[in-house]
């Protein structure tokens, strides 16, 4: 089973960080997320899919050509034949809501606790007692992807990006 990922960005520390060069925050984390996926893969010896939620024709667009060309060239950390190997496709699928594709349905009720809980963990303040709170205790204690010898979660299974 796969593993959980949450990447939570920063827009305005990424702005500041970043006053010339500005990678598009929405594909910055979906670059993010693919690394971490295509890394699981490798340890797991498999294959997958990237799936997203279509927005608008034109950010579908930008973020399929932002897709592309990770698979095409990599990451400045995992080389195009790694990705290549495992990911089934150069071209990252779209599947609206009205789909009702179960694993979008498993993304959507544990996004916006996982994005709660890392937003509460960087600014110091706790996540407010819920089922979103349970949800990301299942997350923390089986599901959050880990290093495989510190199994530390952080960078791995939680990425807080400037």
């Amino acid at each position: 089973m796969q593993a959980t990922n949450t990447v939570l960005i920063d827009k305005r520390a990424h702005v500041d960080k970043y006053t010339v060069w500005h990678y598009n925050p929405y594909h910055y984390c979906m670059r993010a997320i693919v690394e971490r996926y295509v890394l699981w893969l490798k340890r797991h010896g498999e294959t997958g899919d990237v799936v997203a939620e279509p927005r608008y024709k034109k950010v579908d667009k930008k973020l399929k050509a932002s897709f592309q060309y990770i698979y095409r060239h990599g990451t400045e950390h995992i080389p195009p034949e790694l990705i290549q190997r495992h990911l089934t496709s150069h071209e990252i699928k779209f599947e609206p809501k009205a789909a009702n594709v179960c694993g979008l349905q498993l993304v959507d009720m544990i996004a916006h606790p996982s994005h709660q809980a890392l937003k509460a963990k960087s600014s110091g303040v706790p996540m407010k007692p819920s089922f979103g709170s349970r949800v990301v205790e299942i997350l923390l204690r089986s599901r959050y992807a880990r290093h495989p010898y510190t199994r530390v979660i952080d960078g791995w299974g939680q990425k807080l990006l400037p």
